[in-house]
């Protein structure tokens, strides 16, 4: 069962722009976002001597405060019109809200999905009895890959 739906414009002069109304609520959200970021990558960092941030990997929790930071700051794009901007600013905006977004989700899961991954060679080679070491500079590797892929999508994505 298929129903045609055909446009019928408002009332002229109506303005349906409701951006400007809900725009200060959502920069307040993502400025509260990138300060929670910031504060617990300080902390993070002056108690990175501490037994249990030691054991938490500090590295690690410092890239997921990045992604945090960086995922946050894509609110601002969305913030952009064109009652604000002009038509070249709302297209610089409309494209850099999918790289914010891309490159903070693929910081924090690169960060999680690295944490982890050290955490199953340890256990594995425990379970063999064997003692092993690995340096945070052993799982760059992942970060690496999927900001790399990344980039290169969004720069076919950008360009084409």
């Amino acid at each position: 069962y298929l129903r045609e739906y055909t446009y019928r414009p408002g009332p002229k002069g109506a303005d349906f722009n409701y951006l400007t109304s809900i725009r200060p609520v959502g920069l307040t959200f993502a400025g509260l976002a990138m300060s929670c970021s910031i504060i617990c990558m300080v902390w993070t960092l002056s108690k990175r001597k501490h037994r249990v941030i030691k054991a938490s990997q500090p590295v690690f929790l410092a890239m997921i405060a990045c992604g945090t930071f960086i995922l946050a700051s894509s609110i601002i794009p969305l913030s952009i019109d064109d009652s604000i901007a002009t038509q070249g600013g709302c297209s610089a905006a409309c494209m850099a809200f999918p790289w914010l977004l891309s490159i903070g989700f693929s910081t924090i899961f690169a960060a999680l999905f690295a944490k982890i991954w050290r955490l199953n060679q340890l256990m594995k080679n425990a379970a063999n009895f064997r003692r092993v070491t690995i340096h945070a500079k052993d799982v760059r590797a992942p970060f690496a890959v999927l900001i790399t892929m990344n980039v290169i999508l969004l720069l076919l994505w950008t360009f084409i």
